[in-house]
């Protein structure tokens, strides 16, 4: 007879009824809001065929070539779903928190970020940055450049009651490490997406995961696929959701 353990990690408690699940899931559904947890990216076209934005433990990667914008629409993502009173987390390894709310405030404010980082604005400029950071400042976003290891990020979210969140954006999944043993990179990043689908799933916070994508082989041409997403395997397979940007 083959012993059973308890899985590190494991969920605790017993599976739930499901009377229980299906009161849950009806409350999601008549909610005007569509949902406690769903993050819309209010892009349109997008949201609809998201049924919304994403939902309550979904996993999403957005992959891109360097410099294409994958972080500039993370954020915009999240600026527009903090102002719902959603809660965001942003755990970014690509560039330093300060960097992350130039970038914001270039947004709401519609400045170019270059002028935020001279400090040469105009007049008007001025005014659009006094008016952008009252905006900013109450909104629910939250940011740190410190979680380089998936360990780091996990401990990250559980600083949050329950609730409190309703995204939570990784820059960048190939930059992510595992405190536990040494891997080769390909290893490394399926490890990383393999925990950031589960933190999804045991958390019910939408997780987004943003991807660089592979050098296109020389000569290679036409749209760039999810097989693009680098060091990808597992990747693609893991996720719910892969946004692909050229």
């Amino acid at each position: 007879v083959a012993s059973i353990a308890k899985r590190e990690g494991a969920p605790e408690g017993p599976p739930r009824p499901i009377a229980d699940a299906l009161d849950s899931v009806l409350r999601d559904i008549t909610s005007p809001a569509g949902g406690p947890g769903v993050a819309a990216t209010h892009f349109a076209s997008l949201d609809e065929a998201l049924a919304g934005g994403l939902h309550p433990g979904e996993y999403a990667l957005l992959g891109a070539p360097t410099s294409v914008g994958k972080t500039a629409l993370a954020l915009q993502w999240a600026r527009m779903t903090a102002k719902t009173g959603r809660g965001v987390l942003i755990c970014s390894r690509e560039m330093p928190v300060a960097a992350i709310v130039r970038r914001l405030l270039a947004q709401e404010c519609q400045i170019d970020s270059k002028h935020l980082k001279t400090g040469k604005l105009s007049v008007i400029e001025k005014t659009m940055l006094d008016l952008g950071q009252h905006v900013l400042r109450p909104l629910p976003i939250w940011i740190t450049d410190r979680t380089g290891t998936m360990e780091e990020l996990m401990d990250a979210v559980a600083a949050y009651q329950p609730g409190v969140l309703s995204l939570l954006i990784c820059d960048y999944v190939q930059l992510m490490r595992l405190a536990s043993r040494n891997y080769t990179a390909r290893e490394r990043v399926s490890e990383v997406s393999k925990e950031l689908r589960r933190l999804a799933i045991e958390t019910g916070i939408p997780v987004l995961g943003l991807s660089s994508l592979s050098r296109p082989e020389r000569g290679s041409g036409g749209s760039r696929g999810i097989h693009d997403l680098k060091e990808s395997g597992d990747l693609e397979s893991d996720a719910d959701i892969v946004f692909i940007l050229e």
